[in-house]
């Protein structure tokens, strides 16, 4: 399959306007002129005009409540969620990648272990030093974090974005943020003190990066919120090697097609200053969010190479 005549959100691939997927991988970005020549070598391969649509890498949810969410309708190609059966589970393997599954009970492959709000310090310590795989500690309340910052053992929290809490205290922390009520954690600080973070929540991802982008004491770019819902949570998923969630050759093949009436280049809580960017100036672009903005318009989803939504 080659997609050409399309806007790609590639930071690796700047000028790239089609892509050539073999199997689950992408094998190839480049021009116009290129693709052609590639579509006549390769006659085996569908060629898909995009018609100027926007093209992205999936989003990567690393925390969801809700497993029974229509994922790939909301460009979702890959979710941390908790699941309450393994009839559920294998329901929920059906429609995306579940590279980690929540469980607050015993264990199992690809598990993170959760425990939930409402722990004490020395619960927290003593789930984080069990041997049992890869944890992390729910910080959603005053109290919580009252507890979670007297812990010396580092790992992964899920912390509320309600929670006014400095970069200094999450220093050696994998972290999730969970964008929920009246967002008082400062996101700028904490990119810009290294910590490693993904943004996660109950609401549609668009809908979240666009809180990220306007909301809070300290707000980030929309092309930082979108790596933090895309390339942010594979990085922080256990027993990933390769890199995901970004276009580039040799990536899986897990990119969503998007209608979208104008891209931007937008910075932190300028949503409504944004500028459009010729595409030449290889500057990775995305809708324009904000007031007033129509949201982008899902045409497909694709999850390692094979076609799990379509738009009508």
């Amino acid at each position: 399959m080659i997609i050409h005549n399309a806007t790609i959100h590639s930071p690796v691939e700047r000028f790239a306007t089609a892509l050539h997927v073999e199997e689950e991988t992408i094998v190839w970005m480049g021009d116009e002129d290129t693709a052609r020549y590639r579509a006549a070598a390769h006659p085996q391969a569908a060629l898909l005009d995009a018609d100027g649509a926007l093209i992205t890498p999936a989003f990567h949810l690393a925390h969801r409540l809700d497993a029974r969410a229509d994922f790939p309708r909301q460009g979702i190609s890959a979710v941390h969620a908790r699941v309450r059966d393994a009839a559920e589970l294998t329901d929920l393997r059906r429609h995306v990648d579940a590279t980690a599954i929540l469980t607050t009970g015993a264990p199992g492959p690809g598990a993170i272990r959760l425990l939930p709000s409402g722990a004490s310090a020395a619960e927290m310590t003593e789930f984080l030093t069990d041997p049992g795989g890869p944890a992390g500690v729910e910080v959603g309340t005053p109290a919580d974090l009252r507890a979670f910052s007297t812990l010396e053992r580092r790992g992964r929290v899920y912390l509320s974005s309600t929670l006014a809490v400095t970069p200094a205290a999450l220093q050696g922390w994998e972290v999730i943020v969970i964008m929920e009520g009246a967002v008082r954690l400062n996101l700028a600080e904490l990119a810009g003190a290294g910590v490693p973070y993904a943004l996660a929540g109950e609401e549609d991802p668009w809908t979240l990066l666009t809180r990220a982008l306007t909301e809070g004491p300290g707000p980030v770019s929309a092309r930082a919120a979108f790596t933090a819902l895309t390339r942010g949570p594979w990085r922080l998923t256990p027993g990933q090697g390769a890199p995901r969630g970004v276009l580039r050759v040799g990536a899986a093949a897990d990119f969503a097609v998007w209608e979208v009436e104008a891209l931007a280049v937008q910075a932190p809580s300028e949503a409504t200053s944004f500028w459009s960017t010729d595409q030449r100036a290889g500057t990775p672009l995305l809708p324009a969010l904000g007031e007033g903005e129509t949201p982008p318009r899902l045409r497909a989803l694709y999850r390692a190479g094979r076609r799990t939504f379509e738009g009508t």
